[in-house]
């Protein structure tokens, strides 16, 4: 039996992170796919960090919780992985 497949739109937070002014998300919704938001902890850089309990990752922690609960509020929501980018 074969699986139904939906194209979808990913929008992958990176480096910007926050939602107005997204030019990433901007041209998602442009389309005409659902979109998937996404951002991916990287394990190649975080392994590496001898202070685990370093501010950024709190920073990037709470921007997070901000963006999810923004787009929760849209009937949204944002994929929060903890991966190397190119497995996930």
């Amino acid at each position: 039996m074969a699986i139904p497949t939906q194209k979808i739109s990913i929008c992958w937070l990176r480096r910007d992170l926050r939602l107005f002014d997204q030019a990433a998300l901007y041209h998602a919704l442009k389309s005409e796919n659902p979109v998937l938001c996404l951002f991916i902890f990287d394990r190649n850089i975080l392994d590496k960090l001898v202070d685990k309990a370093d501010r950024r990752l709190h920073f990037i922690h709470q921007t997070l919780l901000g963006i999810k609960s923004d787009l929760l509020k849209k009937g949204s929501d944002l994929l929060v992985l903890y991966d190397e980018p190119q497995a996930a």
